[in-house]
């Protein structure tokens, strides 16, 4: 049976090939659609026909022309003026297509006087032109270059007045203008008559001038043929290939605009989004339509960072095939709405961090426009309703750390002067709720004019807070830290402190400060200057050690830095100024600041950067940032064994955008969550943004 079908295919396609071979030879040729037809066109205007004479008999080259003559002559004239002559006559508009067969033509002339004698010898060709231009000067006679076809029209009979004769057959020269590749239908072409040298006699005709109505007439019986038959050689071509998301589990539409230059028939998409590579089933398209899109809608693969690779062959009716070429691309998370908020400062500014994992739960702050709340999650993608936290326009007031067993906070209103620096502990809860330790203390009172900016606060190793922020006092600024004396939630600033880091500067120019924990009470400290060095400072435990200069380059506007401690080594990541560039610094414990490293260049002016080590495997660190507009995308990359990736990895694809490239606030470890979270707000409309979360699980299973 499987032999036999064999050949029955077989026998189909020889006698497809066959048919299509007989098809093809018998319309090699274009084929005749209707009979033979005769239509004539007459000389319609003045500089239309001319007459040129010369008393030489050469005729290599004419001596003088005129358009307005009467007469249209050709042969010698004996009597009055001893001449030679010759005549040419342009037909406009003549309707015969391009390569049609010429059954018959010929000239007809209407005499203008009586001319006898028979040694009338003279010459019918044509002008091998596209499209013959009207006459004007005797240069531009001469220049016109003759078809390769011509006909003697010799011994012409004598010629009565106001009778009409025709001319020698010129079939061969009409064949050969409307032959030519550039001519079309409604061309113009031009015939020429003109003496061959041996005339003793001439004939005269009727010109335009003489007599419009009976100016030379041009008769063509022609044959139309077919349009050409040409063989569609050309595949469609495609353009705006496109997937339109790349969140796993997520519908995605994979789309390509194609066209043809006769008509398209159908597509073919593959992918091996579901693990293994497939082909679709073949898709029509209308076969009239030159223009149409492959569309092919998809649930992406559920799991994040899979390669799917997708392609999309089309073919056109003459099965002419294209192919879109392999496209490809890595799923990426898919981000859960936490809440709202009535302006655009949420999870804004990277070392003030605003997300973190306790208890078994995911936990966010942030402010809705008017308060400061907080939400849970147990899965990351479903979220409490909001717990008020204190009142709070802008989240940019507002840092929070995470120590393992309590959560801190602290709060600066630095748009406001007078308005004192405070903090809060307490204790998250398995049911989403947080055990404050008491109430709201304050760290620092402000006094007139004085500003508290860009606090941010950690624990060391004893349970003590520290505060890293920026005092505005008029005209100046400058970097401080302070540590809370009493680790039970209640604040006594500790002797020594607050501590000046540098002298600052003009208030103009911002100053962070990011508070790094070390181990056994050590504390490492962070700060800069935007459009200066980054710098820091080593507490032993009990005292201060020497200024050290950490970067060789200017941090950028937007003071952007991160840390992270693998016991006391520090980690340190920043964007700098004159190349957006972000680099990452380490600092060994006992050696100092090593060199720069590249993480990767030419990221926008604002966007953040952020660190993030995973203790739960190998101390792997992930620097994650924002880059790209409409979409907007966050990228990682990871740091193994002190070596950083060298491609990044596409994290969250995000068509909404993120607000600034700034909005992004992640984990600063762990604490036993599997992975990483990141917080961020995206713009919904003219006045609402909305907080979202994602989460990178980074366990290895």
């Amino acid at each position: 049976m499987k032999t036999s079908l064999s050949k029955f295919v077989v026998c189909i396609i020889v006698s497809t090939l066959v048919l299509q071979c007989l098809i093809t030879l018998t319309y090699a040729e274009n084929p005749p659609v209707e009979a033979p037809v005769t239509s004539s066109w007459s000389v319609s205007r003045s500089s239309d026909d001319c007459i040129v004479y010369e008393a030489s008999n050469d005729h290599s080259s004419w001596q003088s022309l005129s358009t307005n003559h009467v007469s249209f002559v050709a042969g010698y004239e004996p009597q009055v003026y001893r001449l030679y002559f010759g005549s040419a006559a342009r037909f406009t508009g003549v309707t015969i297509g391009q390569g049609w067969v010429i059954n018959d033509a010929y000239l007809v002339f209407t005499a203008n006087d009586n001319r006898g004698g028979t040694v009338v010898n003279t010459r019918l060709s044509g002008e091998a032109n596209d499209n013959s231009a009207t006459f004007s000067t005797i240069a531009n006679y001469n220049s016109r270059v003759r078809t390769q076809a011509s006909v003697d029209w010799d011994s012409i009979p004598a010629w009565s007045s106001q009778s009409t004769y025709i001319s020698a057959n010129i079939t061969s020269i009409i064949q050969e203008i409307v032959n030519r590749p550039g001519w079309s239908s409604g061309n113009s072409l031009t015939i020429f008559w003109e003496d061959d040298g041996t005339s003793t006699n001439g004939r005269g005709a009727y010109s335009y001038d003489g007599s419009p109505s009976k100016a030379p007439m041009l008769v063509i019986t022609y044959t139309e043929l077919a349009p050409p038959v040409e063989e569609d050689l050309i595949a469609p071509s495609f353009y705006d290939v496109t997937a339109n998301t790349t969140r796993r589990d997520q519908p995605c539409l994979f789309s390509a605009e194609w066209s043809d230059n006769v008509g398209l028939s159908g597509y073919i998409f593959g992918s091996n989004n579901s693990g293994s590579w497939k082909n679709e089933t073949w898709v029509s398209w209308n076969l009239s339509e030159k223009q149409g899109v492959s569309i092919e809608v998809k649930i992406l693969n559920a799991i994040f960072g899979q390669r799917v690779e997708w392609q999309i062959w089309a073919n056109d009716t003459s099965n002419n095939w294209n192919t879109t070429g392999p496209q490809y691309f890595t799923t990426t998370e898919i981000p859960y709405d936490v809440g709202t908020c009535s302006n655009d400062w949420s999870a804004l500014t990277a070392h003030m961090k605003k997300t973190f994992y306790g208890n078994g739960r995911f936990w966010v702050f942030y402010s809705d426009g008017t308060n400061v709340v907080f939400k849970s999650s147990v899965d990351g993608s479903s979220w409490s309703s909001p717990t008020f936290v204190r009142a709070g326009k802008y989240d940019f007031n507002l840092a929070v750390y995470f120590d393992g067993t309590y959560v801190h906070y602290v709060w600066s209103e630095w748009e406001t002067s007078n308005v004192p620096m405070t903090c809060r502990r307490g204790k998250p809860q398995s049911d989403g709720s947080i055990l404050w330790s008491d109430n709201e203390q304050i760290v620092a009172l402000a006094g007139v004019g004085v500003k508290y900016k860009y606090a941010m606060i950690a624990v060391d190793s004893d349970g003590h807070q520290w505060i890293g922020y920026r005092i505005e006092n008029g005209n100046t600024a400058a970097p401080y830290v302070v540590k809370n004396d009493f680790a039970n939630g209640t604040w006594h600033t500790a002797s020594g402190f607050p501590y000046k880091l540098c002298e600052g500067g003009s208030s103009e120019l911002d100053f962070v400060v990011k508070v790094q924990p070390l181990t056994s009470g050590k504390m490492y400290v962070v700060y800069g200057e935007q459009y200066e060095v980054v710098k820091g400072k080593l507490w032993d435990g009990f005292s201060w050690g020497s200024e050290e200069s950490i970067t060789a380059s200017n941090m950028g506007m937007y003071q952007y830095i991160d840390t992270v401690n693998i016991n006391d080594d520090v980690h340190f990541v920043f964007r700098n100024d004159s190349s957006h560039t972000i680099l990452y610094h380490k600092r060994t414990y006992g050696v100092g600041w090593g060199e720069e490293t590249v993480i990767q260049g030419s990221v926008p002016l604002r966007s953040i950067v952020q660190i993030f080590v995973d203790r739960e495997n190998n101390n792997t660190l992930y620097c994650f940032w924002s880059d790209g507009l409409d979409p907007q995308h966050i990228y990682f990359k990871k740091c193994v064994n002190g070596v950083w990736d060298s491609d990044p990895t596409d994290f969250v694809y995000l068509v909404e955008g993120i607000v600034e490239y700034d909005r992004i606030s992640a984990f600063q470890e762990d604490y036993g969550s599997g992975g990483v979270g990141l917080v961020f707000a995206t713009k919904t409309s003219s006045w609402e943004y909305t907080i979202k979360y994602v989460f990178l699980p980074t366990a290895t299973p």
